[in-house]
């Protein structure tokens, strides 16, 4: 995404050049894709989101879920997560997504069929506790990294 616009930049990964840009809510910041690649999740800061869209990937790039371009400003949009959401992960058999809150330093996890946060899955079926660790990634040479969320139940 492009930080603090309305769009996003699609890239052919081949050529590295833009080939198209989709609408976004502004202040869309993050984006991750589903292991099979025909979902993305986006994270929004201004409405405390995690945005989530349908994708038709092939020879071109179409969003054929909900693209939030008709929601009005005051409009709620999205999965409701903790303050100011900024990074993704999905998990690599695409069920679980994780969001960071850098501000309110909590750790969202939404369970990708249902788009619904665990934390809400856990209450309604009884499971008040899970174990979430967050690992740094290493990379060589480098001064920080992203963090690699991963709660056990």
């Amino acid at each position: 995404t492009n930080r603090f616009s309305s769009f996003a930049s699609v890239i052919d990964t081949k050529t590295d050049e833009v080939v198209k840009e989709v609408s976004v809510p502004w202040y869309t910041i993050d984006v991750a894709f589903s292991p099979d690649g025909q979902r993305a999740y986006l994270t929004n800061r201004w409405k405390d989101s995690v945005l989530s869209w349908d994708l038709e990937v092939g020879s071109s790039f179409r969003v054929v879920g909900t693209n939030y371009e008709d929601a009005r400003p005051e409009d709620p949009m999205g999965i409701p997560v903790a303050d100011n959401p900024r990074d993704l992960a999905v998990s690599p058999d695409g069920s679980r997504l994780f969001v960071t809150s850098v501000t309110s330093l909590k750790l969202g996890i939404i369970d990708t069929q249902k788009l619904e946060e665990i934390s809400r899955v856990c209450a309604a079926e009884r499971q008040r506790e899970f174990f979430v660790t967050a690992a740094p990634r290493r990379f060589r040479g480098a001064t920080s990294s992203p963090f690699n969320p991963l709660a056990i139940f």
